[in-house]
Formats: C-alpha cells, sequence, structure tokens
C-alpha cells in the first residue's frame, strides 16, 4: 500500500487515452445558473458518465497518482492505518489492488485547445434526495422532498453539475461532474504544456477540518464506476471548502505541432520539488525508500547480549552483538578473566550476555581440568615421578591410552611445585 502518510507515492505522468464527446444530458441554464451549462441527475449514477459540456480524451490508458498536498485547515493524521473519510491522507491512498489512486482513468477527460481564450469548468450541486429502495439506491425521486415522503433513504446526493466558462483556461481535467484541474496551455516546437492554475485541486468539499472521532454516526453517499455505496463518518465532520492544492506543476509532452488528435499523446509530471514530500513518520516508525516502515526492534529487551540503538522517525534501530565480550548496561564490555589469567582457580567462559568467572580453589587444593584437586590426587594421575622425566605415561584409570604428559604436566607443576612437596622440580 501507498499513499498514506507512511507511504509516499509521487504523482505520475499520464497517457491520454481515446476520445470521448461531450456527456448527453447538458443544456443551458436558466435563472441563476444562466450563462452556464446544466446536467440535472436522475440518479446518483448519472455523475459517474458526467466529463463535462465538452469532448475530450481519457486521462489516462492505466491508473495514476494525483497527490492533493496537506493543508492547515484538515486534519493530518500521523497513523498508518484506518484512515478516516475527510483526511488528505485517504485521497492520496492507493489500497493493495492499484498501482494510483486514480484508480478509474477512463471516467475522467482531459480536454485541450491551445487557442482558447476560454473552457467549461465544472462544478457538482449537492441537494438533499430520495434514493429509492426499488431501483437499489440508482434512481432520485424527485417527488419526494422529506424522509417521511420517501420510499428509500433520503440523503445528501449529487444533484447536477453546473459549468460556467472561466477566461483564460484552455485545458481541463473533468469527472464526476467535476473540473479537477484547468489551465494554461504552453507551446514550443517541441513540447506541450499543461499548465496547472495556481496547483489548484478543485474539490467539492470532502476534506475534514476536524480530527475524526468515534461514534460514526453520519452517512455519506459514496458513488463510484459500478455501484452507490454508503460511509459512516464521525458527527464532528467540518467540511472544509476552502482552496487544496496538488503537488502537480504541470504536464509535459514531447511533441511535433500542430496535433490534431491527443490519444496516445504521453505527459511527463512536473512537481513543484524534484524531492518528494518529507513524510513525517510516527509510532515506531522510519523512513526508508519514501515509505514509513516499523523499526526493527522496539526497545532493548529485544536485544539482550548487544549493543541496542533506538530508532527515530528517520533511522531503524540497531542491535550490535558483543562478540569476545558481554553485555553490560547496554555496552560490549570485556570479560573479566580468561583462561589464560584464571590459573588457581575454576573458570567458568562468559556468554554475550555474562561475564566470565574465577572461583580460586582452596589453599589445600589445585585447578587441574577445571576443577579442584590436592596434591595426592594429582600426583597419582600424573604418576609425577616419571611425569617429570618425560617418558611416556599410561593415563589410569582413566583410559588405556599412552600419550606424553610432560607439557601438560609442566604446566600443573609451575602451578603447585612449591606446593607439593617439592618432588621431581630440578
Amino acid at each position: 500500500m501507498y499513499g498514506g502518510p507512511c507511504h509516499y507515492n509521487a504523482s505520475t505522468g499520464i497517457k491520454l487515452g481515446t476520445y470521448k464527446s461531450a456527456a448527453a444530458g447538458y443544456v443551458d441554464g436558466t435563472g441563476v445558473y444562466t450563462g452556464s451549462k446544466t446536467k440535472t441527475y436522475t440518479g446518483p449514477m448519472d455523475q459517474v458518465t458526467d466529463w463535462g459540456p465538452t469532448g475530450g480524451y481519457i486521462s489516462s490508458n492505466s491508473p495514476y497518482q494525483l497527490n492533493v498536498e496537506r493543508n492547515t485547515n484538515v486534519h493530518t493524521y500521523g497513523t498508518c492505518t484506518d484512515l478516516p473519510y475527510g483526511s488528505v491522507e485517504e485521497e492520496n491512498f492507493i489500497a493493495a489492488h492499484m498501482s494510483g489512486n486514480r484508480e478509474d482513468p477512463d471516467l475522467y477527460v482531459i480536454d485541450i485547445q491551445p487557442s482558447a481564450t476560454s473552457l467549461y469548468v465544472c462544478t457538482p450541486i449537492y441537494q438533499q434526495r430520495c434514493l429509492t429502495f426499488a431501483s437499489g439506491f440508482t434512481q432520485y425521486d424527485l417527488s419526494a422532498t422529506s424522509q417521511g415522503s420517501c420510499i428509500g433513504l433520503y440523503i445528501l446526493s449529487p444533484a447536477m453539475s453546473v459549468c460556467q466558462l472561466e477566461t483564460g483556461v484552455q485545458w481541463t481535467m473533468t469527472g464526476y461532474g467535476l473540473t479537477e484541474l484547468r489551465g494554461t496551455v504552453t507551446l514550443t516546437a517541441d513540447k506541450t504544456i499543461l499548465h496547472v492554475k495556481d496547483s489548484e485541486y478543485r474539490h467539492v468539499g470532502q476534506f475534514n477540518q476536524h480530527v475524526h472521532s468515534l461514534p460514526a454516526d453520519t452517512m455519506a453517499l459514496d458513488v463510484t464506476r459500478t455501484h452507490v455505496s454508503f460511509r459512516t463518518i464521525s458527527n464532528s465532520f467540518l467540511t472544509y471548502y476552502g482552496t487544496m492544492e496538488t503537488e502537480v506543476i504541470s504536464y509535459v509532452a514531447n511533441t511535433n505541432h500542430p496535433i490534431t488528435n491527443w490519444a496516445a499523446e504521453e505527459f511527463d509530471v512536473t512537481l513543484k520539488t524534484s524531492v518528494p514530500c518529507k513524510l513525517q513518520c510516527y509510532g515506531g516508525t522510519y523512513l526508508f525508500n519514501f515509505t514509513c516502515v516499523d523499526h526493527t526492534m522496539t526497545d532493548k529487551s529485544e536485544c539482550m547480549g548487544g549493543v541496542f540503538v533506538s530508532g527515530t522517525n528517520a533511522t531503524d534501530s540497531s542491535c550490535s552483538p558483543c562478540v569476545d565480550s558481554y553485555d553490560l548496561l547496554n555496552m560490549c564490555t570485556q570479560y573479566s578473566y580468561t583462561t589464560e589469567t584464571c590459573k588457581r582457580g575454576i573458570f567458568t567462559p562468559g556468554t554475550n550476555v555474562s561475564d566470565t568467572s574465577c572461583v580460586e580453589c582452596p589453599i589445600d587444593k589445585y585447578q587441574f581440568q577445571n576443577a579442584c584437586r590436592d596434591c595426592v590426587d594429582l600426583k597419582n594421575h600424573f604418576h609425577s615421578e616419571t611425569c617429570c622425566t618425560g617418558t611416556d605415561q599410561l593415563e589410569t584409570p582413566y583410559n588405556l591410552r599412552v600419550q606424553p604428559f610432560r607439557t601438560v604436566c609442566q604446566e600443573i607443576l609451575d602451578a603447585w611445585r612449591y606446593d607439593c612437596d617439592q618432588i621431581c622440580f630440578d
């Protein structure tokens, strides 16, 4: 998943599809809408096929990303899951099966008219409408004016789209009765540049100014390409109708003019910065490949026997195991004893979580084979009268193998030569 607060995916370019004629049903507006083009919806699904009163080219042949920028008037979420409706993060979100948040590019049409002085810019109008049970919530009963007279659900719904000519506009991106992007066109010898006017992302007030809070007890209509569904949103939802912006500055295509057919033209995207939006990671995550991922370890308890370094929102946590040393207060500390320094005691090896130890033998005993043994035992073991001369010695009663003892014997004799009767130490 990409696009949310933990997963930034930059806005991408587009490849225009085939030409689509103007959406059916637009008429000249009357009354307050005089001078406009209007289309009245008989049901919410009419909005799906409304790409405005002028023709244009399918915005892309495949899904693409179009990011909205965060806004100080819209609550910012620092979580990575359960993003609520009304958040910028949710608007930019890409589900696992998608390759961009604009998953229905064929329902958005781009109209390019480089010589135009104005083009129609469309805005949906939402009003209370009766969604009928009989139609499966796809048709309105326009005679119903309240829930009491509605055999269905009386809810705020897309009622019509109003399109007004806007001076200085030469291209538009319109879908679901809304012109999201528009601006001017620049033609050079080998390029076509579609500038996004003021970087504005036009919207219908779907952004929430308040933090989402339960219970989610308010219902909102959600129209998709195939059906009508309902979202439950918090009763603290406070619509923001102010300006929202996109990170897209322009779309740029390599073209040879004049062009009469824009189908299959590929437009790269120019963003406000060549560096992706700086993502702030929270909740035990850090930024990695433009994505907030969980720290490998959360605390010292997961790094026993090593040096633990806590993660930040920019770096992962780490654990460096102690080698030939042990973990003491999150520092690798040298062992107190080695086999070389523990000659007169019982040596216990250390681990990466414990120190070595050397328990000194009693005054009348001597360390051999990591055990405290007395002189008699040692003399019997080594048959010291022959051990001192370096002859091969048959060791009994431990085994029947003949083996030289002089080197081993000398080591132990060096440890107790002044205590064991001073026999054969010349």
